[in-house]
């Protein structure tokens, strides 16, 4: 996170301490379908922090035990796919003392067609097949006056682009629960977001913005009736 803290605008979950119920209909961000699906997604330049291979997998695992309903956008599919393919060639580079500078992506992609039959492709495949078993397609229904309103969300809600439509999409659809890494998704009003950044939720505890679902709703207890001094005999 940057210097600046986010404008909190969602309520927060911390997902170590939350238990997903059955009722529960999440939205999974592309990163952390990313983290789930891709076995080879520490191997990279840029691998995940240890929270982040840990704690999101060990919730979804949670969730479908609970039998929570899951979807994935499918906006985030290119993403996903964009995701591996960038790490594999990372690792590619890693292995074969490349420099990115003489050897770019699109070298890599076309001109090692063995590493990316025997590699990219087949991960790809993978982390689409584990994907169908766990999750459903949140499908998005993209159209003029779609981006309309996504673009006009961007005013109130400090999301990218892409984000904004997949979280309209998941609107759309009434589902406001959404499980990210990503602080962005903070600032959208209406959502509830299930995290274990810290950064994210200390911003969200600083702002009055984190919950706990496991505690009830507070009632103000009733008042008790006056007790009756006994007359004098």
């Amino acid at each position: 996170m940057t210097q600046y803290p986010p404008t909190v605008r969602a309520t927060v979950i911390d997902i170590k301490s939350d238990q997903p119920k059955q009722d529960d209909r999440f939205l999974v961000d592309t990163q952390v379908w990313y983290w789930l699906t891709y076995t080879r997604s520490e191997d990279g330049t840029h691998p995940p922090q240890d929270y982040q291979v840990e704690e999101y997998p060990n919730y979804i695992q949670q969730s479908i035990a609970s039998k929570s309903q899951l979807f994935w956008s499918g906006l985030a599919i290119t993403e996903l796919i964009t995701l591996i393919e960038r790490s594999e060639y990372d690792i590619f580079c890693k292995q074969q003392n490349r420099t990115k500078k003489s050897f770019s992506l699109k070298d890599y992609r076309h001109g090692e067609p063995q590493a990316r039959s025997e590699q990219v492709i087949p991960e790809i495949k993978a982390a689409w097949e584990l994907l169908q078993k766990i999750g459903t397609c949140l499908e998005a229904h993209v159209n003029k006056d779609f981006i309309i309103q996504s673009i006009a969300n961007l005013d109130i809600q400090a999301t990218d682009g892409y984000d904004s439509l997949m979280i309209d999409s998941a609107k759309a659809a009434g589902i406001t629960q959404i499980i990210t890494d990503d602080i962005d998704f903070l600032t959208v009003p209406g959502i509830q977001v299930f995290t274990a950044n810290k950064k994210a939720l200390t911003a969200a505890s600083n702002q009055q913005k984190l919950i706990d679902r496991s505690v009830t709703p507070y009632q103000k207890p009733k008042a008790k009736s006056p007790k009756l001094k006994p007359k004098n005999p």
